[in-house]
């Protein structure tokens, strides 16, 4: 399939990958290449699909708990060199103050998306840095996927050391909450969006980077656009980053959706990575867009899934939400966006590992409409959330039997059945809120069965 990631303007034409499950994984990679139930998983899978579980190497990389964006640039908007480039939403020199209001045409041409296509505005030094990162790898479409990220241990550390309380109001001392909160206050139209780095910080303790793992499509070129830099000094700048990258040459770095697998995407994401790094060195960080805020995440290359365990442990010390783990004939599957469509292909070669917590909180209510069927569960503290029936996986249950009879009659339960209140459902979940609320819940039990009474 042949991928048209040009078809509209201001918003995201595709869908992008996501993140399988370890189980669908560990299902087909054994411990062992040659034992009998890998070479029967191998078989049971379509031709196509089996060249992406033959190489043995495995990459790992931090799982970032952050805000997924994605970078993409219609070709209409590249071929007219407007990327990123304000007209009126500066500061007025005569008049020092921002102007009232910015019309469409004005306003600076958003290229960062979230993963459902919605414009993420306000993010200038993310852009900045990508149109950068775009005049010097030559391809005016280059398209990454990434996490606009905030480390929490920084943040935290940040937040401990400052002598005075801040004057924003944060919601939460992590990450996560920073940045979302951040792009909550951008979607508003109670305030102007920030344009320097001054303006920014009266926003967040804390500057967001954008933290690339994966390249969508790129198709390197030497032709000029929204730039003064000649083919000559960007041939330059190009062969430099070669050689620092130990990459072959320019055109055999070359990205495709669905077709080039990861561990070709991996050595283009270094060699873009050179790229910012060479313009660093050389201009200095005071240079405007000098790379600071755009970075690639780390990878290692492992053997086994037990293997990745181990580093797991590494990454979650070090502060980061889990792990990510790559075959490196894994493709990036990226489909067009259809009307009422909300997710993408869920790759089974690409999965999260990630640490979980179990609890147990107490139901309080059915909730049964069209648009949500599952628990309204309560925390210790009060304070509620729901789980969805579509979160129970039947084989994943503690008790199959018991849990399952349960689970039938919460779902044939009503608002007013006295046997809803009281009843106790261990969660399985990623983290907590600072409210207490469990972050992704899936059910794994219910407390009760036959002879047991409420």
């Amino acid at each position: 399939m042949r991928l048209s990631i040009t078809r509209r303007i201001g918003a995201l034409p595709f869908h992008p990958m996501a993140l399988g499950a370890l189980s669908s994984l560990q299902q087909i990679l054994e411990t062992s290449p040659n034992t009998v139930a890998r070479t029967q998983a191998l078989l049971s899978l379509p031709v196509k699909e089996r060249a992406e579980f033959e190489s043995p190497m495995l990459f790992v990389s931090p799982k970032h708990d952050g805000i997924r964006v994605l970078t993409h640039v219609p070709l209409e908007q590249a071929a007219a060199a407007k990327i990123g480039r304000p007209k009126s939403a500066t500061l007025s020199k005569t008049t020092k103050r921002r102007p009232s209001r910015i019309t469409e045409e004005e306003a600076p041409i958003v290229t960062c998306f979230s993963r459902f296509g919605r414009p993420l505005r306000g993010l200038f030094w993310i852009e900045k840095e990508l149109e950068l990162l775009r005049e010097l790898c030559g391809d005016p479409n280059l398209s990454l996927d990434g996490e606009l990220y905030v480390h929490t241990q920084a943040l935290q550390a940040h937040l401990q050391g400052a002598s005075s309380p801040p004057p924003w109001e944060m919601k939460g001392t992590d990450g996560f909450s920073l940045v979302s909160g951040l792009l909550q206050r951008f979607r508003g139209s109670a305030i102007a969006l920030p344009t320097t780095h001054a303006e920014l910080l009266r926003l967040t303790p804390e500057i967001p980077k954008y933290c690339i793992f994966d390249i969508v499509k790129y198709s390197p070129s030497l032709q000029r656009f929204n730039g003064t830099r000649t083919r000559k000094s960007l041939k330059a700048i190009q062969d430099a980053a070669l050689a620092a990258s130990g990459a072959p040459v320019v055109s055999l770095l070359a990205v495709t959706p669905n077709h080039t697998p990861f561990v070709q995407r991996l050595r283009a994401l270094n060699f873009l990575m050179c790229l910012l790094d060479l313009h660093r060195s050389h201009y200095g960080s005071s240079s405007a867009g000098a790379g600071k805020h755009v970075q690639s995440v780390p990878y290692k290359s492992i053997d086994s899934i037990h293997s990745a365990r181990t580093v797991l442990m590494e990454f979650t010390a070090a502060g980061y939400e889990g792990a990510v783990i790559r075959t490196s004939l894994n493709r990036y599957h990226a489909e067009d966006r259809k009307s009422g469509s909300q997710n993408g292909f869920r790759s089974t070669t690409a999965v999260k590992l990630l640490p979980m917590i179990e609890d147990e909180f107490v139901v309080w209510d059915i909730v049964t409409s069209p648009k949500f069927s599952g628990l309204e569960c309560a925390t210790k503290t009060g304070a509620t959330f729901r789980v969805p029936f579509s979160s129970v996986a039947p084989e994943e249950l503690q008790d199959s039997s018991s849990d399952l009879a349960m689970l039938k009659k919460l779902r044939g339960s009503r608002k007013a059945d006295c046997f809803v209140v009281g009843t106790y459902v261990t969660l399985q979940f990623q983290s907590r809120l600072p409210s207490g609320i469990p972050r992704f819940p899936k059910l794994k039990g219910i407390r009760g069965g036959a002879g047991w009474y409420l």
